[in-house]
């Protein structure tokens, strides 16, 4: 073995030791792209020096993005390191705190109802009701100087429904993000079922009685549960599978009309063989989105 060893040049390495120095890398490497210092490309006003002792408040005034302020009044640390890009001086960018709220809503109500923080449509409950004039994704990009859908995203489980408007409240309740196959279930009678698919009605009918019909963080793509991953595989194909050839055609283009189902359903490969499924393997939901606010 020596002669070969010499031959070939062979290295011996301690793999406990290797794990030690990798898997805290592999841990990192493994899951969705993650936020880095390298991923911001901080701005100030011309003129202006951001130092450690500044506030939150008080870097957002000398034109750092409000969201780069927020992390590096987190990491102040790292604010020497910071390599500022200034702008001119007819680019200085002027408090605008209007434009900071409207942002972090429309952000939250992005990631709530289609879970990105930049959407391809924007909605008219933004535009109409709220009265959000222009590109409304144009005031997500504008809190941070990173791409903002490397932001971390679960905050918005934890955003006290009572603190917002009534109006929002009505809309955000009208549906969530992974919910959309699953709240049309409650629209379609048992007469606009074909005939001979029982299974599929039965499926249906126990899905919607698991789900209180209601919303839930188990559900919605940015908390999802990964006990549910694991038993259903993409919920939405399976529902779309099911509605597509079990309910008539012409009703599924009536909710599609109406906007309860954002297109007609098609048929998807691969999807759970629901005839011999039994709820009783799914785990209990626990963390329902809109909670009942106890009167005191």
């Amino acid at each position: 073995m020596s002669y070969w060893n010499s031959k070939c040049d062979l290295v011996e390495i301690d793999e406990k030791a290797l794990l030690k120095q990798i898997e805290n890398a592999i841990k990192i490497g493994s899951s969705a792209r993650s936020l880095s210092f390298q991923d911001f490309d901080f701005h100030r006003n011309a003129g202006e020096v951001v130092t450690k002792s500044d506030n939150v408040t008080q870097m957002y005034e000398k034109g750092v993005h409000y969201l780069d302020a927020i992390f590096l009044g987190k990491n102040k640390d790292r604010i020497p390191d910071v390599d500022w890009t200034d702008r001119d001086a007819d680019e200085k960018q002027p408090p605008k705190y209007t434009d900071v709220a409207r942002g972090l809503f429309v952000w939250y109500f992005n990631l709530f109802t289609q879970a990105r923080s930049i959407v391809p449509n924007q909605a008219q409950f933004l535009t109409n009701t709220l009265g959000i004039a222009g590109d409304t994704n144009n005031l997500v990009k504008n809190l941070s100087s990173c791409n903002m859908e490397l932001m971390p995203k679960t905050w918005i489980k934890h955003v006290q429904f009572p603190n917002i408007s009534i109006e929002a409240k009505n809309r955000l309740g009208l549906g969530a993000a992974g919910h959309r196959f699953l709240q049309a279930l409650k629209y379609i009678p048992p007469g606009e079922f074909k005939d001979d698919t029982k299974v599929d009605q039965d499926f249906c009918k126990e899905l919607l009685d698991y789900t209180q019909g209601s919303l839930w963080w188990e559900f919605h793509p940015i908390t999802k549960s990964a006990d549910l991953i694991s038993i259903f595989g993409s919920l939405n194909e399976l529902l779309s599978t099911i509605l597509a050839r079990s309910v008539k055609k012409e009703f599924l283009e009536i909710l599609n009309t109406a906007n309860v189902l954002y297109s007609v359903p098609t048929i998807q490969p691969g999807v759970l063989e629901v005839s011999a499924f039994k709820f009783e393997r799914l785990p209990k939901l626990t963390e329902k989105i809109f909670k009942e606010v106890s009167k005191e």
